[in-house]
């Protein structure tokens, strides 16, 4: 044998390939103490389950393929369902009530930007729309597409872990987990879910070129780069840090020569900057108001979050409980596949997993640093934690069957700590128990609407009897801050506003009230957040504009909720001056219906 390194510990290569990690003899007696435990954990996590298990393992061996398609088809199946059964269940009025009015506004012909204002990219929107157009504007159009992009979801991630690491056992484990927890936890289309899943498909596009002929490698380099425009315009941040990783994948991925991948690059780069310049033409009669609204206000949210305590917060994973952080776990494989693999990265199997540990890596903090800057619920921000932790185990089974951990001899304590097998056995455990928890906590997390902040004492019980609604299932209680919605009120209040048939404005969070009563949005701001929608420098021009559309579209009820979600967005309207005077000049309070007043304009003599 040759060695490669010595210090404290020292790597050896052998003729076999086997790489042995000898230590000095003053650490020997430690690691004899470790491997007594090891060895036990080991035996047991081999010998675990019984016959019956053992038979079915032999079986999955014998017949992977047929297995691991089995499998495939069933967790993308109930992906599927598992979506659609949670997404109609509870309503959350501030975020879901966003998505619904956007679609509802494009199908009412309303230009992104140039008819109405958001900070966000039209992507989102326009899914919804389409599927409004196809299946009638309902809550199930909105499950609907969250629906079918946790399957998909689940589907890609297999498939590019599968071709990543080779390894059929870690694309079964990140396709169940994604089943879980990529778009379920939400239920209904999203904008983080949206960018996550534009953002996957980049990734996959990416591994899928390293292994196809030129002519191919090109197409699917330049379609990885519109599906990252894609995933920007669904939502900025999430969108642009799927940037490193695909970068990962295009510059170091695979074994092309160097004139391929930089063909690959330019690809990758020309169709992202091609994807970008046929967006901003297609809005440029809304330019103006996408550089204000968008942009300005990306700009300083970003100003405001980017901060050195949120960068630690993601280094650290600080930003939730670390038994939730499935990806960690990821990170763990991925980060002790590198340190095996970094004596020596040109044998072959290292090299393959060194991709797969760095992508594993860069989707713990991805997903950690996000959090951090988003202040989102935290389930929310695991979509990708599934696909995180396969390619961390992936990465490690890659090289786990060359790799021998070895002590000197230490009296009657034998060299080796733990053989290779033994270690894939602990990797293995390691990750399918945090797995474990992690999709239990997640999946009752998605199940009782954690993320709509219901708690886990809410009852789903009764359909909601409106046009529309009929299948989403209520939930009970429905809290608003310290206030309560109640079903028959909001049934109440779409009768009465399908009855009158007039433009009305919504001083809150219910704009999911236009589409419902079928009343096009009199006003030009999808949303009213202080500091996430619009700055305080911005609330003049704003007032003008608010002002004069309600005016121009004669809004003759305004519906106020007594409370709001974020308490900030009720108090705003007071900061409008134009539009606080005409509203309290020109309206009186007629009638309460739970949360809400219906203010009804007062006749000017």
């Amino acid at each position: 044998m040759g060695g490669v390194g010595s210090s404290l510990t020292s790597f050896v290569f052998s003729r076999e390939g086997l790489v042995e990690y000898t230590s000095s003899e003053s650490v020997t007696s430690t690691f004899c103490a470790v491997r007594n435990i090891v060895n036990q954990v080991s035996y047991l996590t081999r010998t675990f389950g019984t016959h019956t298990v053992s038979r079915l393992y032999s079986l999955a061996i014998r017949h992977g393929r047929a297995v691991y398609g089995t499998f495939a088809v069933f967790a993308t199946a109930a992906a599927f369902v598992f979506n659609w059964f949670v997404g109609h269940r509870g309503l959350f009025l501030l975020d879901q009530s966003i998505i619904f009015d956007g679609g509802w506004r494009i199908l009412q012909g309303q230009v992104p930007y140039r008819d109405f204002l958001m900070p966000f990219g039209p992507v989102t929107f326009l899914i919804q729309a389409a599927f409004f157009r196809v299946m009638g504007v309902s809550w199930s159009a909105t499950v609907m597409p969250a629906a079918l992009m946790n399957a998909v979801a689940t589907a890609s991630v297999m498939r590019t872990t599968r071709l990543l690491t080779g390894s059929r056992l870690a694309a079964a484990f990140g396709g169940a987990i994604t089943a879980v927890c990529f778009a379920a936890p939400f239920g209904t289309l999203w904008l983080e879910q949206t960018a996550m899943f534009f953002g996957l498909l980049t990734i996959q596009a990416s591994v899928e070129a390293l292994s196809v002929s030129s002519r191919v490698r090109l197409v699917l380099g330049a379609a990885s780069g519109v599906f990252f425009v894609l995933a920007v315009l669904s939502k900025q941040n999430f969108g642009v840090l799927t940037l490193p990783l695909a970068a990962v994948i295009l510059l170091a991925g695979g074994q092309l020569s160097k004139r391929d991948r930089l063909m690959l690059t330019l690809a990758f780069t020309m169709s992202a900057l091609i994807s970008a310049g046929v967006f901003l033409f297609a809005i440029r009669d809304g330019w103006e108001n996408f550089c204000e609204y968008s942009l300005r206000v990306t700009r300083e949210l970003a100003r405001r979050r980017i901060t050195p305590d949120s960068i630690r917060a993601a280094l650290t994973f600080s930003g939730d409980a670390i038994e939730h952080q499935l990806d960690v776990a990821g990170f763990v494989c991925g980060g002790l596949c590198l340190a095996l693999a970094f004596p020596r990265l040109s044998h072959p199997a290292f090299r393959r997993s060194t991709t797969a540990g760095v992508l594993a890596l860069l989707i713990a903090w991805y997903r950690a640093y996000v959090q951090s800057i988003t202040l989102n619920e935290p389930v929310n921000s695991y979509s990708l934690a599934g696909f995180g932790a396969a390619l961390g185990l992936g990465a490690i089974l890659g090289v786990v069957n060359i790799v021998e951990i070895r002590t000197p001899a230490y009296g009657d304590c034998e060299g080796v700590i733990v053989s290779s097998q033994g270690l894939k056995a602990i990797c293995i455990a390691f990750v399918t128990i945090w797995g474990l928890l992690f999709s239990i906590h997640t999946g009752r997390a998605a199940w009782t609407r954690h993320v709509q902040q219901f708690d886990r004492r809410a009852r789903f019980v009764g359909h909601v009897e409106v046009a529309g609604l009929e299948r989403l299932v209520w939930g009970e209680p429905t809290r608003i801050k310290k206030m309560i919605l109640h079903r028959h009120d909001l049934e109440k209040i779409v009768r009465l506003l399908k009855d009158l048939r007039v433009p009305f404005f919504v001083m809150g969070d219910s704009t999911i009230l236009y589409a419902l009563s079928g009343v096009s949005p009199p006003q030009p701001m999808l949303y009213f957040q202080p500091r996430q929608s619009f700055f305080p420098t911005q609330a003049a021009d704003l007032d003008r504009r608010v002002y004069k559309a309600l005016v121009d579209n004669n809004a003759r009820l305004v519906i106020r909720e007594k409370e709001t979600f974020l308490p900030g967005v009720a108090r705003c309207f007071q900061d409008f001056p134009h539009l606080n005077q005409w509203f309290l000049s020109s309206f009186r309070l007629v009638s309460e219906v739970g949360i809400y007043e219906i203010w009804e304009m007062v006749d000017q003599k």
